[in-house]
């Protein structure tokens, strides 16, 4: 079992560990969410085909948006 101090030190890295963890895990999102666009942007087109459907589909997606940058905000607002 790990000592409390090396614990505490593995519980709050360095700040350049810190960056560059996050810098990986933002290099790694960011290549799922293409992923995962794409993936989405196919079954939306297959199965969104009335004006209607294609109408929610933009205002959900609008909302995500929204959500996504706003979490973003947050993230950098306590870190900054």
């Amino acid at each position: 079992m790990k000592s409390r101090q090396t614990l505490l030190i593995w519980l709050k890295p360095a700040p350049d560990q810190a960056l560059l963890a996050f810098h990986l895990g933002f290099l790694c999102n960011y290549r799922v969410d293409q992923e995962h666009t794409a993936l989405a942007a196919e079954i939306i087109a297959r199965n969104a085909t009335t004006p209607r459907e294609q109408e929610l589909v933009r205002a959900a997606a609008a909302n995500m948006v929204r959500f996504k940058l706003a979490k973003f905000e947050g993230i950098y607002d306590a870190y900054a």
